[in-house]
């Protein structure tokens, strides 16, 4: 399966993109960019934490909306332009998002008052992007695309997850900041809801 569901925090999400950025071969964008300027590319942990302005991995409070291009995956990213409505200024009436039909999707989702959602990895099959091509047509062509490298891939990043897991909720992996975490009052989203 190519979804990887599982709750992790602060230095459980830099273990994850140092094992990214280390040891598998990719291009790191942000999925969608801020107002007024383009997707970025990442190429270290210390460019992720100078975009989303923290300088420690426990004070990251933004989700980190990721897409990784294996390099050997072939095929192509695009980057689709969204022009805003009502900008808060003419300087920032766009803004962007990263897209290509075997991307690898890496959502790292930090705490939010005092609840934690799961993060996730996904990406496309070649049958979905096969059926979704005719009305998607923007991204190109999915034959462009080496589907055993974007499985090889997914299943490399998925297994670093799994064995980095101590635990589980449901199906869900636990990671060991997390853990801690949960252990000291963290909640899991929807597993530790007050109202069930």
């Amino acid at each position: 399966m190519p979804n990887c569901d599982f709750y992790a925090v602060g230095d459980d999400h830099r273990a994850i993109l140092k094992f990214v950025f280390d040891e598998l071969a990719c291009d790191v964008y942000e999925l969608g960019s801020e107002p007024g300027r383009t997707c970025a590319q990442f190429r270290s942990l210390d460019e992720i934490m100078s975009l989303y302005r923290f300088t420690d991995w426990a004070e990251q409070n933004r989700s980190l909306l990721l897409q990784l291009h294996p390099h050997d995956a072939g095929g192509k990213v695009t980057f689709k332009e969204t022009i805003l409505k009502y900008p808060a200024s003419p300087d920032k009436a766009v803004t962007y998002s990263s897209q290509g039909w075997g991307l690898i999707q890496l959502y790292l989702e930090p705490p939010r008052k005092g609840v934690l959602q799961s993060s996730h990895t996904n990406h496309n099959s070649e049958t979905r992007a096969h059926n979704w091509h005719s009305t998607i047509t923007a991204m190109g062509n999915p034959s462009a695309w080496n589907w055993s490298a974007v499985s090889r891939f997914s299943r490399r990043l998925n297994s670093f997850i799994r064995k980095s897991a101590v635990d589980k909720v449901h199906s869900q992996l636990v990671l060991p900041q997390a853990q801690s975490m949960r252990a000291s009052g963290l909640k899991f989203w929807p597993w530790d809801r007050d109202d069930t």
